[in-house]
């Protein structure tokens, strides 16, 4: 049995974020990091601090303290049910491929078969855990606003509706729900998701997505009004430096999420 002071994590997805994330993880007190990858090695593998994992029953013999999923949709709805049906907890960054409620169904029965939990990360915004509180008093309304520079918007559905390079105020782009947002904008709207989940979920809370070219940080605003009291939620984060579309929150609050289901809540002293 291995030593209960020594923590591996798998990582879904070998991409810009997991490669991101996984440089990271090793300034937190993790002793092996692999890769779930089942598409040829990326060349950045052959770091020997990495190993590689092609196959599910080649991460349930590794067994991971944790399983983190950086690789997309399509991975949350095809790889990470059967790693839950395996036993394994795993931390959700795409938070946004909950919107479909046939993978929100498969997530959860799996979860069940195997006794594990699935967690997603807040990501780019703050108050999430006060939102869920007034969840529990009952919640009337809750909405969100995301306002981001028109690069942030590049190759998405808002590139094909408006000119972006020649926007001179904030435009609307999205207005709809969350379940909408986050299957139109899969690379925009994972905080839409987050505050879905949390609150009236994806079918009752109302969001509004603007390309602002006089901003250059990506910008959150949520409103809740509940039974205990309203909720009013501002952030303006600094973009990722590798992806404009997200913010650089996002990835530390995953770092964060990770460090603490494996380590434990680090205090500051």
């Amino acid at each position: 049995m291995r030593d209960s002071r020594f923590f591996r994590v798998a990582v879904i997805g070998a991409g810009a974020i997991g490669q991101s994330f996984a440089a990271s993880l090793f300034k937190e007190h993790i002793d092996e990091i692999s890769f779930l990858d089942l598409r040829e090695t990326p060349g950045f593998l052959t770091d020997e601090r990495y190993g590689r994992l092609s196959r599910i029953h080649e991460l349930v013999a590794w067994r991971p303290d944790v399983v983190v999923e950086c690789a997309g949709h399509n991975a949350v709805a095809t790889i990470v049910p059967q790693v839950l049906r395996e036993g394994f907890d795993v931390v959700l960054s795409s938070v946004g491929a909950l919107a479909t409620p046939d993978v929100r169904a498969s997530l959860s029965s799996s979860a069940r078969v195997g006794g594990s939990r699935l967690i997603p990360i807040a990501g780019a915004v703050g108050g999430i855990d006060a939102l869920s509180a007034a969840a529990r008093s009952g919640l009337d309304v809750v909405t969100y606003t995301g306002r981001k520079p028109p690069i942030a918007w590049s190759g998405t559905a808002a590139a094909q509706e408006v000119n972006l390079d020649e926007l001179t105020s904030p435009q609307v782009i999205f207005a709809g729900t969350a379940e909408e947002a986050a299957i139109k904008y899969p690379a925009n709207a994972n905080v839409a998701a987050a505050v879905a989940i949390h609150g009236l979920g994806f079918e009752k809370t109302t969001v509004t997505l603007i390309a602002d070219p006089t901003i250059r940080l990506n910008c959150h605003e949520i409103y809740a009004k509940s039974k205990s009291g309203e909720l009013r939620i501002s952030m303006s984060n600094e973009p990722s430096p590798g992806n404009p579309k997200t913010s650089w929150l996002a990835a530390l609050s995953l770092q964060q999420t990770v460090v603490n289901k494996v380590l434990g809540v680090q205090w500051v002293t």
